[in-house]
């Protein structure tokens, strides 16, 4: 929960870092917080779309595809929210 809080703050325009790591830290947090927005935004396309979302001719389940696979690729989400609280610790 930590983790998901700090990166809400930093994947938001206002939110000013300095320091050691504070670009990869917003890196990461937008990243996530992207990620995440993508796949929740096809699955509703997929519901909008009824049973014929899951079908090759509408195109929604390659997005699909792509968004999950960018929560995986080059690093898993899960990975980079520890990174990130790690970096928020040694921050404060």
């Amino acid at each position: 929960m930590l983790a998901r809080m700090s990166e809400r703050e930093l994947g938001m325009p206002q939110a000013s870092l300095s320091g050691a790591g504070s670009e990869l830290a917003i890196g990461l947090a937008s990243k996530i917080s992207l990620t995440d927005a993508a796949v929740l935004t096809t699955l509703d396309a997929i519901q909008v779309f009824g049973g014929m979302g899951y079908m090759r001719e509408t195109g929604v389940e390659k997005l699909m595809r792509d968004a999950k696979y960018c929560q995986v690729y080059p690093r898993p989400n899960w990975i980079a929210r520890d990174e990130l609280l790690e970096l928020q610790r040694e921050r404060h």
